[in-house]
């Protein structure tokens, strides 16, 4: 996983990421849950911005994450979910499929990390 620390203007510092898998954006993803709790961790989800995405997107899950995320009024901006394991496993796979870059916030550590796409489908 590449690390660098990125000064950017706001409260929190804020950590960009490139994970190398979806394996490895979801063992992170877990790490920093449990270390901060799932009530104060957050993930960005820019899914109802654009319909023809979120069909693409649909069209790599599972049947049941499929369902769970046409189960969600999605806005046409940026939401954020709380990083629960069925979105950890959901970022996971679109990270995996180069579908997925977002934000990850966690309130305990105080931590804002961008996750940038590196993996090639």
């Amino acid at each position: 996983m590449m690390w660098h620390l990125a000064h950017r203007s706001g409260i929190l510092p804020t950590l960009d990421i490139s994970p190398a898998s979806g394996k490895e954006l979801r063992e992170f993803l877990n790490r920093k849950t449990e270390e901060n709790g799932e009530y104060v961790s957050y993930i960005s989800c820019d899914f109802g911005v654009d319909k023809q995405k979120f069909t693409e997107i649909l069209n790599v899950l599972e049947s049941r994450q499929q369902e769970y995320m046409e189960g969600i009024l999605w806005e046409k901006s940026r939401m954020y979910h709380r990083l629960t394991p069925r979105m950890q496993e959901i970022a996971a796979r679109l990270y995996e499929r180069g579908l997925y870059e977002g934000e990850g916030y966690f309130q305990k550590t105080k931590e804002h990390i961008i996750f940038t796409s590196v993996v090639n489908y």
